[in-house]
């Protein structure tokens, strides 16, 4: 991108020098036109060498933006098995690739905690109940504009790898 920014600057340059100089003037010296001619591509290469710093500053930020961020407050729905779908509010803070977060429903208070790779946020979940704890491991995936993810979960008291073939999911949307 370098050389397609320098070379289109060094192109204007050359209009400019041309429209000033003329192709054909027999009015001005050799060393005029040398010395317009350097002071054009001097300032082409300034002007270029400005642009790629931009471009590269932007493109940096861009990046960041765009790196995977599960933080913030999400309207999720999960699923067990063959129950109604239950909708919750959960919060998730992100600390690098380290994420944890807390939703509560009904007289359950639930916290996620695990790591993300990609796009992809693995770890567990646990909730606990007035005489009840449950928990288990979920596998989320942050949709590319990172306003939604799709996920699935599953019980530690489910068989060894049912994270891998479960129909139980737990999706969300970013509020």
């Amino acid at each position: 991108m370098k050389q397609t920014v320098l070379m289109v600057l060094a192109g204007i340059a050359c209009i400019v020098m041309i429209a000033v100089a003329g192709c054909t003037s027999s009015t001005g010296s050799a060393a005029n036109v040398t010395s317009t001619a350097t002071t054009e591509v001097t300032a082409a290469a300034t002007t270029a060498a400005a642009a790629e710093t931009t471009a590269q500053a932007n493109v940096t930020a861009a990046a960041i933006a765009a790196a995977p961020n599960f933080a913030g407050d999400w309207n999720t729905t999960w699923k067990s098995g063959n129950d109604t779908p239950l909708v919750t509010a959960m919060t998730l803070v992100q600390d690098n690739a380290t994420v944890a977060g807390t939703y509560m429903y009904d007289n359950v208070t639930g916290s996620v905690k695990g790591t993300v790779a990609g796009s992809v946020l693995s770890g567990s979940w646990k909730e606990t109940a007035p005489e009840t704890t449950y928990s288990g491991t979920l596998v989320l995936t942050l949709s590319t504009d990172g306003n939604s993810f799709t996920g699935k979960w599953a019980s530690d008291s489910d068989a060894a790898g049912t994270i891998n073939t479960t129909a139980d999911y737990w999706n969300g949307v970013r509020v």
